[in-house]
């Protein structure tokens, strides 16, 4: 992203600011800059979509609910991969299965999750983060039962479940931070890791209280099922706004911020006190706002820069509304000769629908300010996942060669303890260090704690390492995520995290098969470490902080 980039909330911002100072269109028009006390029916006519957002969930309602349901669903797919390395052994053994066909039980789940990073993010930006959150529980269900009825087909039903978990993860984190408001939006896509984690620890202490494999995938499994007709309604009726406006569909998304604010103000008349008064959401102005938002901003900002500073937004001017009395009997603006280009009206193309094109959407991919963030994200998230899901994957058959089988299973739960207190820290930590800095310092602080690992031999030592570890991994894992969902717009948000991650997967399909093939452990994990720490050095040519800031519609 380079600073000719331009968002919409940028724009406004502008306007915002000088209302006070100037009128940027004739006294008569319905797009009139006014003063505070002036504002009338139609104040909300240059809102952008962020601000019609803060308006319709003034109480952070919607976002909450939107929370809970993402959280649920990312719960149910941090099951479906935990649940691997309780499985990988028993279907090994009852299928006769070769050490080749054991390392690929260990890997088919990240070869899933690879194909479905990649296609997961272009399955969102077709048809909605929200939608195929909410297809990918099927898969999670279908892929997690099958072994129990067909063992033949244990790995492709792995490659299944990994497919599914990884489009849940990319499409919920998707759906959360283009739905909640900015300034919850760190905070919620740490929460979202929590969950993985929680749904993690839910899979192990199944594991410990179920020691049969075919009923462990049974409970497992089961979560997804609930979670899909729990909150099927919810999330079909609250597509995420940015989304739907950027996929030209203008009417879908006034119609969920008309819901959102209709809810929104019930709550509000319930429990506001005595005098207090909620505006309702002025809809038709926001439309009007929809069919040309950024232009609409700019014609508003008495000292903005040329649009042709801004790569994707024409060049030309939008010319001022026409005076009072150059209006029709509907009271819409009458046009008038002008040399510059007419403001949008509601017969005219939204400018929106030139980002719905697969073409456009190639060209907005492959932009000249993305493509040094798309290499640096792809090689960062390789080193990320090399080295976590293969020391994930491996550390418990590691201790039992150590000798110590009574702590191969206990030792995950101190992982997910390290990684869900890690989740907490990062609330705030993030917040205050920024999401560059963070992941600088978490990447080379597990490369040395994994390291540390490997020196140690003593039962105690190595669970408190293994949970030291986990902490700083699952604050990287937030971070990416939330750095590559703030970084890119969202005429492509979806689609190039999911090549980022894709690319990333890849690693964790090197990794997990590394260590079923390699003649020590030793070897693996200190390849891990390695991985660590290069990530690490990779994370220093990240340039653009991402924390506080709004998020990019277009490039």
């Amino acid at each position: 992203m380079t600073a000719a980039t331009v968002t919409v909330s940028n724009l406004v911002s502008d306007c915002n600011v000088k209302r006070a100072a100037s009128s940027c269109s004739s006294p008569g028009s319905s797009n009139a800059c006014l003063s505070e006390n002036e504002m009338g029916e139609d104040d909300h006519a240059v809102l952008s979509l962020e601000e019609a957002i803060v308006h319709a969930d003034s109480s952070g309602s919607h976002s909450r609910k939107v929370l809970f349901a993402v959280l649920a669903a990312t719960a149910t797919g941090g099951m479906g991969g935990a649940v691997t390395p309780f499985i990988i052994t028993p279907i090994s053994e009852e299928g006769g299965f070769t050490p080749w066909l054991k390392a690929l039980i260990a890997s088919a789940m990240f070869i899933g999750m690879w194909v479905g990073s990649i296609c997961g993010g272009f399955l969102c930006d077709a048809y909605g983060p929200g939608k195929i959150m909410l297809a990918s529980q099927i898969g999670l269900v279908v892929g997690g039962t099958a072994p129990v009825l067909f063992l033949s087909a244990a790995i492709s039903a792995r490659i299944l479940v990994g497919f599914s978990l990884v489009i849940t993860f990319q499409a919920g984190n998707t759906y959360l931070a283009e739905s909640v408001l900015t300034s919850k939006r760190g905070a919620y896509l740490s929460y979202l890791h929590m969950a993985i984690a929680g749904g993690g620890a839910a899979s192990t202490a199944l594991a410990l209280w179920l020691r049969a494999w075919r009923a462990l995938l049974l409970a497992n499994a089961t979560p997804a099922l609930v979670v899909l007709f729990a909150l099927g309604a919810f999330v079909r009726a609250h597509e995420s706004p940015r989304w739907l406006l950027v996929a030209d569909r203008e009417a879908e998304c006034v119609a969920t911020l008309r819901r959102i604010d209709a809810a929104d103000r019930a709550r509000h008349s319930r429990t506001r006190t005595r005098g207090a008064k909620r505006q309702p959401l002025r809809l038709r102005a926001l439309k009007l706002a929809l069919a040309d938002e950024r232009t609409t901003a700019l014609a508003c900002a008495a000292a903005s820069p040329p649009l042709s500073a801004s790569p994707g937004l024409s060049s030309r001017r939008p010319r001022p509304s026409p005076p009072a009395s150059a209006h029709d009997s509907h009271g819409r603006a009458v046009e008038e000769e002008s040399d510059g280009p007419p403001l949008a009206t509601d017969d005219a193309p939204s400018q929106t629908a030139r980002y719905t094109t697969w073409r456009a959407k190639l060209a907005q991919l492959t932009h000249g300010s993305l493509l040094r963030l798309h290499l640096l994200s792809c090689s960062v998230a390789w080193c990320l996942n090399f080295a976590s899901k293969g020391s994930e994957i491996w550390v418990g058959v590691y201790v039992e060669r150590l000798g110590l089988r009574h702590i191969s299973r206990s030792i995950y739960f101190f992982s997910l303890g390290g990684k869900v207190l890690g989740d907490l820290v990062n609330v705030k930590l993030s917040e205050r260090l920024g999401r560059i800095r963070t992941l600088q310092l978490c990447f080379i602080s597990s490369s040395a704690l994994l390291f540390c690992f490997l020196a140690a031999s003593s039962a105690p030592s190595l669970l408190l390492l293994a949970a030291a570890q986990n902490f700083f991994v699952d604050i990287i894992w937030c971070n990416m995520y939330t750095y590559l969902a703030e970084a890119f717009p969202t005429s492509v948000r979806s689609s190039a995290f999911g090549i980022s991650m894709g690319v990333g997967r890849s690693g964790a399909v090197v990794s997990t098969a590394l260590g079923g093939v390699l003649p020590a452990l030793e070897v693996a994990f200190a390849l891990y470490g390695g991985a660590f720490f290069l990530g690490g050095l990779l994370c220093l040519c990240f340039k653009l902080e991402t924390s506080g800031r709004s998020l990019a519609d277009v490039v």
